[in-house]
């Protein structure tokens, strides 16, 4: 996650050697000013996507969990 003193999102951050990573790309962001955190991704071999969880909330407080999918992450 990023976070700033007025939003946070979800980035995806790449990388072949765990030592040089590619830019930042934002792959969730809530229209709201809410704070996103946790995001926990599983591949589903059966529907064949990406499946997503996260929490969301005020910026101490998450007290909404969020569910998103993708087929190329």
């Amino acid at each position: 996650t990023r976070q700033t003193m007025n939003k946070s999102d979800i980035c995806l951050i790449e990388s072949t050697n765990y030592l040089n990573f590619k830019s930042e790309n934002t792959v969730c962001c809530l229209e709201h000013n809410a704070c996103v955190m946790n995001p926990h991704v599983l591949w589903d071999s059966d529907s064949l996507e990406y499946k997503m969880w996260f929490s969301s909330g005020d910026m101490y407080e998450p007290d909404e969990i969020y569910y998103a999918t993708s087929i190329s992450g």
